[in-house]
């Protein structure tokens, strides 16, 4: 099941719609920040990364969180990964999956939230050992794959993982809205509160991004 929302600017964004953030943000140029798609899922340059190397995978349909995502195309998503690990670590050294999963009974509900995953080049353990010191408890999963079912594809949790190792760690109230790219930006050394995609856009680090990822490629088309 997916969930339709008017108000999904990821929605808007990948049906072709004119007035985006990404356009309003760069007013065409680039004019497409897609780097790949596949059937179901799409690849894009974060709006405001982080750092170079700084991407989303996303559903094309509105789901609440990835565990949704995984339950629906566990193969597709599975493909993908595989072929982007080795492009992805070859272009930026290495990979973290980051996610922060959103259910319906969240206060901010589901149309501000469309599923989809970070890809960064920072360290997992050092993403592991910082939430850890926040006090979250977590389940561990060897792959993607697992965690794509109940309670999951209907809870709120923040994931992290490579590879092999996935984490998912329950929420705990007073956390900033953006937790996850709090801790990745704490890691990269951006100053608080930089690491909001609100407060700073790093054009040139997008455009990093797009250039260095162009002859990437993918396992499926449209």
């Amino acid at each position: 099941m997916s969930h339709r929302c008017a108000r999904s600017d990821f929605c808007d964004e990948l049906a072709g719609a004119a007035e985006t953030s990404f356009f309003r943000t760069y007013r065409g140029d680039p004019e497409s920040r897609v780097l790949g798609r596949t059937e179901n899922l799409a690849v894009i340059a974060d709006l405001s990364p982080l750092t170079s190397g700084h991407i989303l995978i996303l559903s094309k349909r509105h789901h609440l969180n990835f565990a949704r995502v995984v339950e629906n195309y566990p193969f597709e998503i599975t493909t993908l990964l595989n072929l982007l690990l080795p492009q992805y670590v070859q272009t930026f050294g290495r990979m973290t999956i980051l996610e922060h999963g959103s259910a319906e009974n969240m206060v901010n509900g589901a149309c501000i939230t469309h599923a989809h995953l970070h890809l960064l080049p920072i360290s997992r353990q050092a993403v592991d050992e910082m939430m850890e010191s926040d006090g979250l408890r977590w389940t561990s999963f060897p792959s993607l794959e697992d965690f794509g079912r109940p309670p999951w594809t209907r809870s709120a949790y923040y994931l992290s993982g490579a590879e092999s190792c996935f984490r998912l760690y329950e929420p705990t109230p007073g956390l900033p809205r953006q937790y996850l790219r709090s801790v990745a930006g704490a890691i990269l050394g951006i100053p608080d509160p930089e690491w909001d995609w609100a407060v700073v856009v790093r054009k040139e680090l997008f455009r990093e991004t797009i250039a260095r990822t162009s002859n990437w490629v993918f396992p499926l088309t449209d």
